[in-house]
């Protein structure tokens, strides 16, 4: 178990804060610094680990950081604050007086630099049946052959530093990471598409039993594989819950798309969001970031060089238009990821992007399809799938089965549509339109359109699949 403070700082505390805070938290324990000073954490006189503390990390807009926190701020938290959290290990011989460690350091910090500190208000069930192999980190809870458990006690989970370290880490042992978080806790929309990685898995402890945050199916312990579905014909403990909560009754709409540009010095990456955020939400991305919360303020320059510093590797992003309290007039809420990569022809970008619509607006396709078009007349579109659906206003994701969202419309570039057959492709058994330049067009397949003798979109969805399996008729010449 660990139990996470945060800090909202008007002033960076810098080493002599830090020092200072530290001592107070527990002057008989021992400081050791990990991960080249951006980590410090505190063992007690027999070297168990007792707390972790992150640097300070300056945040855009204290609104950001009340998203996250899922709390509302009072008035004296400082607009633009400093972040900084600490963990502690609230297990086996370093549980004697972890909370009281944090929560000193924490309001030593404030004492003498400002703001206000928070931690979350969720509390779980106990989770000693499973807490056996003990770790020497403040995020993982156990380690099993295969797998490693993280605990969350906290209603929201997002991506944060400390769970996108642990999943890197683990991936690169090739153990599957599983997520325990309280029955009420929510995920953010990037934490979300992160749970959809192979061998990631939400748990929800609930009672005396758990089950998939994804899939409301009941789990049991496994020593080898941790949180596993029960073999068929096992007594579920509590019937999966698969009904929406009735406020989310908010129009959604989620878009995915690939592009590729050139790798050349010039190239900034980016374009395909703001497209996205202009044409579906009324305004443009306001903050990005490596984890939540998003920590800096948009500009594709900084998005760009993040990525080229680590290049060849993968990078992995996410973004959002202004949080909550400081909506512009007109906007709408959206959220979204982006990943880079380098391929053989140049520079793939993947972005995901949702978008809440109130009431009974109904989403836009026709603005979709515009933004597709503009990038295949910049000659960058690979491929794109719309889908739209029903969920809450503020784009999280509730633990329990809510069904997927339904195909809209799908989008191909030229290159993709060269390749499977131009001719073939766009003379289908799905209503297209070409999209961008006459000679070398995309295509836009519209799964919704009710004039159609196929109006159900999974229906037509099967259909161009289908379709795009089959090999073009050149390759038979």
């Amino acid at each position: 178990m660990s139990l996470t403070l945060t800090a909202l700082l008007e002033q960076p505390p810098g080493i002599d804060g830090l020092t200072r805070a530290l001592v107070a938290a527990g002057p008989a324990l021992r400081v050791r610094l990990v991960a080249d000073g951006a980590l410090v954490q505190l063992r007690d006189e027999d070297g168990h680990l007792v707390a972790t503390v992150r640097a300070a990390e300056w945040q855009a807009t204290a609104a950001e950081a009340e998203r996250v926190l899922d709390v509302p701020l009072p008035d004296e938290a400082p607009a633009q604050p400093w972040w900084v959290e600490a963990r502690a290990t609230t297990r086996g011989r370093a549980e004697y007086g972890a909370r009281g460690v944090v929560r000193r350091f924490g309001d030593c910090l404030v004492e003498y630099h400002g703001g206000v500190v928070r931690e979350p208000l969720e509390h779980l069930p106990p989770l000693e049946s499973f807490l056996r192999a003990g770790t020497d980190d403040p995020v993982t809870a156990a380690v099993t052959e295969h797998t490693a458990v993280v605990v969350e006690d906290r209603p929201l989970v997002s991506a944060s530093p400390w769970l996108m370290e642990a999943l890197a880490l683990h991936a690169r042992a090739r153990r599957g990471v599983q997520i325990v978080t309280p029955p009420g806790a929510r995920v953010t929309r990037p934490m979300a598409e992160l749970l959809t990685t192979p061998l990631v898995r939400w748990v929800v402890a609930e009672g005396t039993g758990h089950r998939d945050g994804l899939s409301a199916e009941p789990l049991s312990w496994d020593p080898e594989y941790g949180f596993v579905s029960p073999r068929p014909g096992t007594r579920r403990a509590f019937p999966p819950r698969s009904e929406p909560d009735p406020d989310e009754d908010e129009h959604q709409l989620l878009v995915s798309l690939k592009t590729t540009h050139p790798a050349d010095a010039d190239l900034e990456l980016g374009a395909a969001v703001e497209l996205l955020a202009e044409h579906l939400a009324g305004g443009p991305p306001a903050l990005l970031g490596v984890n939540e919360p998003l920590s800096t303020e948009w500009d594709r320059a900084v998005l760009t060089r993040i990525a080229r510093r680590r290049s060849p590797g993968p990078t992995w992003m996410a973004f959002s238009g202004a949080p909550g309290p400081v909506w512009a007039g007109g906007t709408r809420p959206f959220q979204g990821t982006m990943r880079t990569r380098r391929i053989p022809d140049g520079v793939r970008e993947t972005v995901t992007f949702s978008v809440s619509f109130p009431g009974e607006e109904a989403p836009p396709l026709d603005a979709v399809a515009e933004v597709a078009s503009e990038l295949v007349q910049d000659g960058c579109l690979h491929a794109m799938e719309v889908r739209r659906g029903r969920g809450p206003a503020d784009l999280t994701r509730r633990p329990f089965l809510t069904g997927a969202m339904t195909p809209a419309a799908i989008a191909l570039g030229m290159e993709p549509l060269e390749r499977l057959g131009r001719s073939e492709m766009l003379n289908g058994p799905v209503p297209v339109t070409p999209l961008g330049p006459w000679l070398a067009p995309g295509a836009w397949y519209d799964l919704q359109d009710r004039q159609a003798q196929t109006p159900d979109p999974w229906y037509r969805m099967s259909l161009l699949l289908e379709q795009l399996r089959r090999p073009p008729a050149s390759a038979h010449r």
